[in-house]
């Protein structure tokens, strides 16, 4: 799946009012719902010196995928949506982790 396509299918993200963790779990959820093979990550992102750790962040063919790191620090600076990996603004760094999706009564709920 390319860049377009991501944002395509998650874009509307960018505009939620759900808090951090509930933004990636609607993310994870869709990818799973469409078997797009992604990993969750959980480390640290830097940009121009400020750096915002811990963080989460998705990966997803070759694309970096925050919804999170301007919201959680208040920066118009950091990034927001699905970039090429080689192409963010920032430097991320992490391990990989388990998220979940939702179950669809919380799907629901939350992706309102």
């Amino acid at each position: 799946m390319s860049a377009v396509q991501l944002q395509t299918l998650l874009n509307d993200l960018s505009a939620s009012d759900n808090a951090s963790d509930e933004i990636n779990r609607l993310a994870v959820t869709r990818l799973m719902r469409e078997h797009i093979p992604f990993r969750a990550m959980l480390g640290k992102v830097e940009v121009n010196g400020k750096v915002i750790a811990p963080h989460i962040w998705l990966e997803a063919d070759g694309c970096i995928i925050d919804y999170t790191a301007g919201r959680n620090a208040a920066n118009e600076e950091l990034p927001q949506g699905v970039m090429p990996l080689g192409a963010a603004p920032a430097h991320y760094e992490g391990q990989e982790i388990v998220i979940d999706p939702l179950p669809e009564y919380m799907y629901a709920v939350i992706n309102h």
